[in-house]
């Protein structure tokens, strides 16, 4: 179950899993900026905004890309940093994470397809300026419907993350915690349209600091990882 300690090769996975944490804060931006332009409630104030920010819509394609970008480097470095504790359970966490990012990316191609309808005027040919507006909203739903669903495995993923952080022996268990909590979060948030129509409670968001908590220890304390001290025994 347990794998050989490297604490030289721990402390760099550390620091590459902080590096995608850090590149995963484009999706806040992203969010930011896809909210200023999208209003599912709204679609011809949808298709304005879009049309007359082109520009300001593919950056905030780029910073998704860059946030899962950092997912697939922080799935690596967690794996690699929890490997000693048990190794075929962070090496299922990974694909976990890996399987998220994937969906994301697949539902993130809806944004492309709005793009392309937008941006040309080829379409025009063979689509009405009605139907090409209706699958612009169908793209726009269907990216966070995609999106959505993905959550529901990195849910999975943050909670055997938190019980793998838990069960090692060289992170603070309240990291751990804090993860897994996270996890029941986006997990709960994400299931719940798929269980009820109508009631709804939100808490991944809130639950969502518990992965700050680890940024900050894979900050400060994860890149200087030294072995534990000997005990007298041991040193004798």
């Amino acid at each position: 179950m347990n794998a050989p300690v490297n604490y030289y090769v721990m402390r760099k996975a550390a620091m590459v899993s902080a590096v995608g944490y850090i590149l995963m804060m484009g999706s806040p931006v992203a969010e930011a900026l896809y909210g200023g332009l999208v209003n599912p409630a709204n679609p011809s104030a949808t298709i304005n905004n879009i049309e007359t920010n082109i520009l300001t819509f593919r950056h905030c394609i780029l910073l998704y890309l860059v946030n899962f970008s950092g997912d697939i480097l922080a799935a690596w470095g967690l794996y690699v940093l929890l490997k000693p504790a048990w190794a075929n359970l962070s090496l299922l966490a990974a694909w976990l994470r890996i399987v998220y990012t994937i969906m994301s990316l697949c539902a993130l191609m809806n944004l492309f397809n709005v793009i392309g309808l937008l941006d040309s005027q080829d379409y025009l040919h063979v689509l009405s300026a009605e139907q090409i507006r209706a699958q612009v909203m169908i793209d726009l739903r269907s990216f966070r419907n995609g999106w959505s669903l993905s959550f529901i495995f990195f849910g999975i993923y943050l909670i055997i993350l938190g019980f793998l952080i838990i069960y090692c022996k060289y992170i603070p268990r309240i990291v751990g915690i804090a993860v897994a909590i996270a996890g029941i979060g986006w997990l709960t948030d994400n299931i719940q349209p798929l269980l009820f129509d109508r009631s709804y409670i939100s808490i991944g968001m809130v639950a969502g600091f518990g992965e700050l908590v680890l940024l900050i220890w894979l900050l400060i304390w994860g890149i200087r990882l030294k072995p534990p001290p000997l005990k007298n025994d041991q040193a004798i």
